[in-house]
């Protein structure tokens, strides 16, 4: 069962709302910004439903507000929605509530106020890590222990951010060669790069199953 995006798209907007409130100094109109918004939304949803199969154990990192970790649970074995950020933990929990109660299962759903450090120290492991506008936050431990929680058959979507000049880490993951560069020390050895022209260039990586020792 697919979310119809479609037909909820005001209710996702209204519960995906920008924390930045009154846009008129920003680079977009309110109405620019929305309709921007709502593309990045279907543009996600395609994404997803393209990808994402009834074998995945995802992880979304930087789970925001939950709408990303939603989409990915209607058509995955299981989700966890991770942020660090309590105020988007709640946004998030009141928006798998309102799509429970348009007749969604969200039973596979779960969210958690967390860091990566927090699930690599938990020793679960997943099959499919969402890390889209994300990757590039994370800190040097983040980024070096990330590998043990994945599984030997992997997939990862990430973004890179060309326009950025800085990093909270050393590993310069904003750019899509030092992204592919790291994947590729994890043994990803498939690649696609999609939203080529987009602010967010996203790298699809695949690795199969392969000796750790």
């Amino acid at each position: 069962m697919k979310i119809n995006v479609e037909e909820h798209v005001e209710l996702i907007q209204r519960l995906w709302k920008t924390k930045f409130g009154d846009r008129s100094k920003y680079k977009y109109p309110a109405n620019d910004y929305q309709i921007k918004r709502r593309g990045r939304l279907l543009q996600s949803k395609d994404l997803i439903n393209d990808f994402v199969n009834e074998t995945h154990e995802v992880i979304d990192l930087g789970s925001n507000t939950g709408i990303l970790s939603i989409m990915c649970a209607l058509n995955a074995k299981s989700v966890i929605g991770v942020e660090l950020d309590t105020v988007c933990v709640q946004k998030a929990l009141v928006a798998k509530y309102y799509f429970q109660q348009l007749g969604y299962d969200m039973s596979n759903l779960s969210f958690e106020c967390c860091s990566v450090m927090d699930i690599v120290k938990s020793r679960r492991k997943f099959n499919f890590v969402l890390a889209r506008q994300v990757i590039y936050h994370l800190s040097n431990e983040e980024v070096e222990n990330i590998g043990d929680i994945l599984d030997d058959e992997c997939t990862i979507i990430c973004s890179a951010k060309p326009e950025k000049k800085s990093s909270n880490n050393k590993y310069k993951l904003y750019q899509i060669k030092y992204l592919k560069r790291f994947l590729q020390k994890l043994n990803f050895d498939t690649f696609e790069l999609i939203f080529k022209k987009s602010r967010w260039p996203t790298l699809i990586a695949r690795r199969s199953k392969h000796d750790n020792n």
